[in-house]
C-alpha cells in the first residue's frame, strides 16, 4: 500500500467524504496462527481492523473505518 495524504473533501451537500487513508493505516502480509499469512489492517498500529486473504480487501477495510470516522465527525458547513 502506497502511503497517502489524507485528503478530506466536502460533497456538494456540505458532508464530508472519507476515501483516503493516512499514515495511521497500515495494511502487512503477517504470520497470525494461520497456515500462510494473511494481510493485517490495522489503524494506529495497536488497532486491528481484522485478517484477509487479500490486500484489497484489507485496504476496504480500513476505508470502511475511515469512512466511518469521518462520517462520525458530523461536520456542519
Amino acid at each position: 500500500m502506497k502511503n497517502s495524504t489524507i485528503i478530506i473533501k466536502k460533497r456538494p451537500d456540505g458532508t464530508l467524504y472519507g476515501n483516503t487513508l493516512d499514515e495511521r493505516y497500515r495494511v502487512r502480509l503477517e504470520w497470525c496462527g494461520h497456515e500462510k499469512p494473511l494481510y493485517v489492517a490495522r489503524f494506529c498500529d495497536d488497532e486491528s481492523l481484522g485478517w484477509f486473504k487479500t490486500e484489497n480487501e484489507a485496504i476496504d477495510a480500513c476505508l470502511v473505518h475511515r469512512q466511518s470516522f469521518v462520517k462520525s465527525l458530523n461536520f456542519s458547513w
